[in-house]
């Protein structure tokens, strides 16, 4: 739903974006580094509506390629592809998703097209993590954390676990100006 990512893999041709892990959890040296933490229908991202009654919904309605420029080989024209919701009643967003050639960087813009009533604002929702990338889940591990931007200042989570079945405890933001998860070498913000 949203244009959400499925897969997304670092060119491998290059030495340093080889070596990452499959769906099964091995690592694989000569594998291209792959930055979604699983294939199963989650948020990557997905649209999120409130209406005025403070109803939140998480929209799982598909979303239609409109258009798409940039994807053949010229580096000037970054990929960017244009989706927009067909399903959702009363309202229709438009999402571009923009790959530049030079960066990392992905690029998410939401638009609310035609807006007949009833909903007050519109987010993203990201729940599929981020994979790990190196071998070594220990290093992995020390540079991982998530960051809470509100207010002008910033809460940083971090786990330092002692088991394998320790978890964070689960807190709520309200008033969030930004939220991000990184590992040792990549952010989603």
């Amino acid at each position: 739903s949203g244009g959400s990512l499925l897969r997304y893999e670092l060119n491998h041709s290059v030495p340093q974006f080889r070596g990452g892990y499959s769906e099964e959890g091995q690592y694989d040296s000569e594998a291209p580094v792959s930055l979604i933490l699983n294939t199963q229908k989650k948020c990557a991202p997905c649209i999120q509506t409130v209406d005025n009654n403070g109803n939140t919904i998480v929209h799982e309605a598909p979303f239609e390629l409109v258009s798409s420029s940039g994807l053949g080989p010229s580096p000037n024209v970054p990929p960017r592809l244009v989706f927009e919701s067909t399903h959702i009643k009363g309202f229709v967003i438009q999402k571009t998703v923009t790959f530049p050639h030079d960066s990392f960087v992905i690029n998410h813009h939401i638009e609310i097209k035609k807006n007949k009533g009833g909903i007050n604002s519109v987010g993203l929702v990201w729940d599929k993590g981020l994979r790990n990338t190196e071998k070594n889940i220990s290093d992995e591990v020390s540079y991982s954390l998530s960051s809470i931007g509100m207010n002008k200042t910033i809460e940083n989570i971090t786990l330092t676990p002692t088991s394998i079945s320790d978890v964070v405890e689960k807190k709520t933001y309200n008033n969030a100006d930004w939220a991000a998860i990184r590992n040792k070498y990549f952010i989603v913000a």
